[in-house]
Formats: C-alpha cells, sequence, structure tokens
C-alpha cells in the first residue's frame, strides 16, 4: 500500500500579522499548552514558528501553515483546536482560502518498468505529443481536477525521481474565501478526514492498476 508521507493545512490570509502568535497568546488562548513547544520554535515580526512533537505551525504576513509530523495520527484534532482556535481567535482577519495538501509515495516493484508503466497508465494513443517521446527512457504522469463537496480537488501523479521505484501522487484541495471566512474555514476543517479517505482510496486504486501493468 501506498504510504502517506506529508500532509499539511494551509489558510491564506492578507497582511495577515505573525507577531499576534507568540508563545504566551497561543497559551492564553488555551490554542497550545505550554509543555508541547519544542526546542527550535521561532518569534520574530515576520515569522512565527512552533514547533511541537506532533505538528509544526507556521506563520508568515500570507499564509498559516500546519504541517503534521506523524500521519498516522488523528491529526484533526490538531486541526481543530489549533487552526481552529487561531482562525475563531481572529475572525476578522481577511483570510483569502483554505486547502489541504496530502503526498503519497506509491511502490513499483519492478523499479525497471517504471517508463514502460506509466506510458500505459498515462498516455492514450491519441496524444500527439507523445510521439515526441517514444524514448525508452521517458517518464510520463498525469494531472487530474475535480469538485469534492464545496472544495477542489487537484491530483499530480508523476515518478518521484529520487526514487526510481516510486510514483508521487501529490493531492491538494482548496477552497476560496470571499465571505464569511470563520464558517467557511471551519466548514472545510470538518472535510478532513473525508478528503485522506478520498486520496486513500485513489491511491489503492492506482496501486492495483499498476501491479497490472507489471
Amino acid at each position: 500500500m501506498g504510504k502517506l508521507i506529508s500532509e499539511n493545512a494551509v489558510v491564506i490570509a492578507s497582511n495577515f500579522n505573525p507577531s499576534i502568535l507568540d508563545k504566551f497568546w497561543l497559551i492564553k488562548q488555551g490554542i497550545i499548552a505550554e509543555d508541547e513547544f519544542k526546542d527550535g520554535s521561532l518569534y520574530t515580526p515576520q515569522v512565527v514558528q512552533v514547533e511541537t512533537d506532533n505538528y509544526q505551525l507556521l506563520s508568515v504576513p500570507d499564509r498559516l501553515q500546519l504541517s503534521f509530523k506523524n500521519p498516522k495520527l488523528d491529526n484533526n484534532i490538531y486541526l481543530n483546536k489549533v487552526f481552529g482556535g487561531i482562525i475563531k481567535t481572529l475572525p476578522h482577519t481577511p483570510y483569502k482560502a483554505v486547502g489541504f495538501n496530502l503526498i503519497w509515495h506509491s511502490g513499483i516493484s519492478a523499479s525497471e518498468k517504471i517508463c514502460e508503466i506509466t506510458r500505459n497508465l498515462f498516455i492514450s494513443k491519441k496524444n500527439i505529443v507523445a510521439k515526441h517521446f517514444e524514448d525508452q527512457d521517458a517518464h510520463f504522469g498525469v494531472f487530474m481536477s475535480k469538485s469534492v463537496d464545496s472544495m477542489r480537488m487537484n491530483l499530480e501523479i508523476k515518478p518521484n525521481f529520487k526514487k526510481p521505484n516510486q510514483l508521487q501522487a501529490t493531492f491538494n484541495f482548496h477552497k476560496e474565501l470571499t465571505e464569511d471566512y470563520v464558517v467557511k474555514i471551519m466548514d472545510a476543517f470538518e472535510k478532513w478526514n473525508k478528503t485522506k479517505t478520498i486520496a486513500n482510496d485513489i491511491i489503492a486504486t492506482l496501486e492495483e492498476e499498476v501491479e497490472s501493468c507489471l
């Protein structure tokens, strides 16, 4: 089965003041407990980075990002407590978008067939550009996009060139915001587990197809 190697949530904001999120404020608001803070945390007027055992909170003027360190945990808890806590405590911030990013690696047992497999999976015989990539070492990928509830899902699948026996699937779920920022952001957070399930199902299908090409 494919391995989820990276997941984060992002809220895009306009002229956000990172210095608000200092250690004292986060503790006072009940967003992060005092004993959660770890070495490596950083507090400056332009960048705030909070390190804990289970996640990293990053704040810069145009975004807030919560990156989870252990994809096996139920990170929905931190998403709502930390990110949700900040958003609800600062409701007048002009938030512009909310999104989730998931990166999966899917192994291929016969790495020497990566070129053949990606050609079979992603190239149609009617693809007129493919004639320029008939070399034996040519690699292929795909981009797909569709609506999922009130969010847009973008998926890019391509070879992981750092590890020749892997495909990398990058999922992005996002929603643009124009009004009712807090309500719509919290609604998106409620879809976190669903988006992970959708991604997991797609990875399972991908791996079935890969095995059928071997």
